[in-house]
């Protein structure tokens, strides 16, 4: 297997037998490619998934599709597991219960692929009606008819795919009534459109297609390793929180040692000083917790902020006895953008802050009110060293 599965995958059936034609078969006839790794997927519906039993139609209006992550950039083989929601069946209500059941998916070639369903000892998909309560249950096996046909797609953020199922040949049990008899003649159809994400809350799209490697996403580059990052404020840095907006006359921060030429992501620890509010000293102790810069599509990035555990960034307002609390997180809106500068050894980056929705948790009073619409604004000029000192500078670029 090309990539591995890192942490159970979330999808629903739809999904599932959407996603069976964008791997590749264990021959490797055709893999599904990311321009970068990790990836988690996440797709919706462009067609309303339709299943059809002896009983009738059921479908489901709303699909949340989604993945855990992967590692690697091309993939043969992967298991998902299902959600669906706003269903009806047999022209009532109806819930989709997928509890224990996951999905192996690979691809015969670059237009279809085959679908098995793998569930836990004593589980299956279960269709249950909410007025009369029958149910339809499929379990584990391989459809006589997994057929799934896709179209990578340009537009967007980044690369995508639109696949679309037409699976035919599931075997399911009913309990009667309006479900009508048990058979092996279960349909599917529909259309999803998904996209590849390298956060688990699906932010900073990046580039995902089928048969087609993709060149490699834009990472940040160094002249030689190891290296030592530092970067010093280039323009104001500013937080704002319920209580109020935080200006910081100096921002910095600093990397560990970092290894090789080539890397997706650069891990630096912050820290602020000459902060006020409404005129009162600021304090800003990062404890630990660290900024990790990724590259994304082009030069916008994404942010996230990991911190050691128990451990939080504590911002206090002094004269007001105060402070802000800032966990490990992925903002809602992580955006960070580069600029590359200066040539040669003098190469730098650029990073301007753009984060919006940081959840936090204040302590009241002049603070304000806890919340999730935090912001962080400013940039900082990152260059890099050959030692721990900060001392012989090389280049740094994103690309």
């Amino acid at each position: 297997m090309a990539g591995k599965l890192t942490a159970r995958a979330v999808l629903s059936l739809s999904a599932i037998m959407v996603f069976g034609a964008l791997f590749a078969s264990a021959a490797g006839a055709a893999d599904f490619h990311t321009d970068s790794s990790p990836t988690y997927f996440k797709g919706g519906q462009t067609e309303k998934a339709v299943f059809s039993f002896n009983g009738g139609k059921v479908k489901c209006g709303s699909a949340e599709l989604t993945s855990g992550r992967y590692e690697g950039t091309s993939l043969a083989t992967v298991s998902l597991h299902p959600t669906y929601s706003e269903c009806t069946a047999f022209g009532q209500g109806a819930e989709v219960s997928t509890a224990g059941c996951n999905y192996e998916l690979t691809a015969a070639s670059s237009t279809s692929g085959a679908l098995s369903i793998a569930c836990e000892a004593g589980k299956a998909i279960v269709i249950t009606t909410k007025t009369s309560g029958c149910t339809v249950t499929i379990g584990s096996q391989a459809p006589a008819t997994p057929t799934v046909a896709y179209a990578n797609e340009a537009g967007g953020a980044a690369p995508s795919v639109l696949v679309s199922p037409n699976v035919a040949g599931l075997t399911y049990k009913s309990s009667g009534g309006v479900c009508g008899t048990s058979g092996s003649n279960g349909q599917y159809s529909g259309a999803i459109l998904t996209k590849g994400y390298g956060t688990s809350t699906f932010i900073a799209q990046h580039g995902i297609a089928v048969g087609t490697p993709l060149p490699a996403a834009t990472r940040f580059h160094a002249e030689s390793s190891p290296s030592w990052v530092r970067g010093s404020q280039a323009t104001e840095n500013v937080f704002t929180f319920n209580g109020g907006t935080i200006k910081c006359s100096n921002g910095a921060f600093t990397s560990g040692e970092v290894a090789g030429t080539s890397f997706s992501t650069l891990t630096v620890t912050p820290a602020y000083s000459g902060c006020t509010a409404f005129g009162s000293q600021v304090t800003f102790e990062a404890n630990g917790c660290a900024y990790a810069l990724s590259a994304g599509a082009e030069l916008v990035g994404y942010a996230e902020i990991i911190c050691p555990s128990g451990k939080e960034i504590v911002i206090t307002r002094k004269t007001a006895g105060c402070s802000w609390r800032i966990g490990s997180q992925t903002p809602a809106q992580p955006r960070v953008d580069y600029a590359n500068t200066g040539s040669g050894s003098t190469r730098g980056v650029l990073v301007t802050s753009g984060i919006e929705g940081v959840a936090y948790t204040s302590s009241g009073g002049l603070c304000g009110a806890s919340g999730t619409n935090g912001k962080f604004t400013g940039s900082i000029d990152a260059r890099a060293y050959d030692s721990a000192a900060f001392a012989g500078q090389h280049g740094i670029w994103v690309q």
